[in-house]
């Protein structure tokens, strides 16, 4: 956790200064993704005013109509990342491919892969949205970034976090060492019904990053299966299921499809969807056990038949 005080910058660099062998490039790009969160904030915070509410008339790769804001916050971290040097390439999810680094501009050692506005059907309803980012090392060694570098298991991310946009604008990443949240402090709680006999209820906001921001906050589990018409669920590995298995995975939590960690699934296609059990180990566990018994019993039903 960041000391009570504390900006994003100064714990940044305090973290910089822990490796000296460190080039400042990675707390060059983590502070821009900052930069851009804020840029994104003062849209939302003045959506109303400055027409972005509403649609564009537009379709995404995910063939869901494009919302205004959701446009917005695409080019802006477009924008803020696309030049700083930091990059090899980066992925969005609302783009069909990569984007790579335009002809003359410096070449960096990262990836960035990011779902600009997690929620954004629910911007009309006022409902809490945000941005999802992960950070990887380039595999690539020369040129312009690839779809090899984008197309990486979560296990080896750098970084990874989101920007909840609401009330309070908050930002929570992971670099492996634990989980930091700044403007507020995240304090989790490892819910075990059977220990303390409080049963869960069922939330559902509707926005990825808001329930699991409150799961992070006050316990519970996160569920989104695959079903006859999705079977394989309907979130995307990179942009989504990845970076925030990262977070969870720090949080003491785990993250699961159902049958595999998340973190270590190696996708194959930049819009590659997935089931996504994100909670503490034991309810994820149990989780796994039930879409387990499922697929069991499915298999022998069809040798049966």
């Amino acid at each position: 956790m960041g000391e009570r005080g504390i900006t994003l910058a100064q714990f940044v660099l305090q973290q910089e200064r822990l490796h000296p062998e460190a080039s400042g490039q990675f707390t060059s790009l983590l502070l821009d993704i900052a930069l851009a969160a804020k840029m994104i904030n003062k849209a939302v915070i003045r959506a109303g005013l400055v027409d972005v509410l509403g649609e564009t008339g537009e379709t995404n790769v995910q063939g869901e109509r494009v919302q205004k804001l959701d446009k917005f916050a695409h080019e802006t971290i477009m924008k803020v990342l696309g030049s700083t040097g930091q990059l090899a390439v980066i992925a969005s999810e609302e783009d069909e491919d990569i984007v790579q680094v335009r002809d003359g501009a410096p070449i960096g050692r990262y990836v960035v892969n990011f779902d600009p506005l997690d929620g954004s059907s629910n911007i009309d309803a006022n409902v809490n949205i945000g941005t999802i980012f992960s950070i990887l090392p380039r595999l690539t060694r020369f040129g312009r970034g690839t779809h090899e570098d984008v197309l990486q298991a979560g296990r080896r991310q750098l970084c990874a976090g989101y920007v909840l946009y609401g009330s309070s604008t908050m930002l929570v990443y992971t670099t492996g060492d634990g989980v930091h949240g700044f403007k507020r402090y995240v304090d989790w709680l490892k819910c075990d019904d059977k220990a303390t006999g409080r049963p869960y209820s069922a939330r559902y906001v509707g926005s990825l990053v808001a329930d699991f921001h409150r799961n992070l906050l006050y316990g519970g589990i996160y569920i989104y299966p695959g079903d006859k018409k999705n079977p394989n669920g309907k979130l995307r590995l990179l942009y989504e299921a990845a970076p925030l298995a990262f977070v969870a995975e720090q949080a003491g939590g785990a993250a699961s499809n159902g049958c595999q960690r998340i973190m270590e699934m190696a996708p194959s296609a930049l819009h590659q969807r997935t089931p996504l059990f994100l909670g503490s180990p034991e309810d994820v566990a149990d989780a796994e056990s039930f879409v387990q018994e499922k697929h069991s019993h499915v298999t022998s039903e069809r040798r049966l038949r």
